[in-house]
């Protein structure tokens, strides 16, 4: 009737080289990623994605100095069978 699965990514990220600012600079990028289904009926399906992430040392294009980046979503469907 419920399930939930939650993953986790965690690694050393490196900005590619060419015309980047920071190019050659690396940080820890992180992504957890949760999706819990809910079957209301068998033909009645709720689904609810929800991420969060950060990166460390990218290069802020407005000053150039190095900063955390974060960002998060979410996203809400309904399934119901095709006709």
């Amino acid at each position: 009737m419920f399930s939930l699965t939650v993953q986790g990514y965690s690694g050393v990220e490196q900005v590619s080289g060419g015309a980047f600012i920071g190019a050659g600079t690396h940080g820890l990028r992180t992504l957890v990623d949760a999706v819990g289904t809910y079957n209301a009926t068998s033909q009645l399906t709720f689904i609810l994605n929800v991420d969060w992430g950060q990166q460390e040392n990218v290069t802020s294009l407005v000053d150039g100095t190095s900063i955390k980046a974060r960002w998060d979503g979410a996203a809400a469907y309904a399934k119901l069978p095709g006709q």
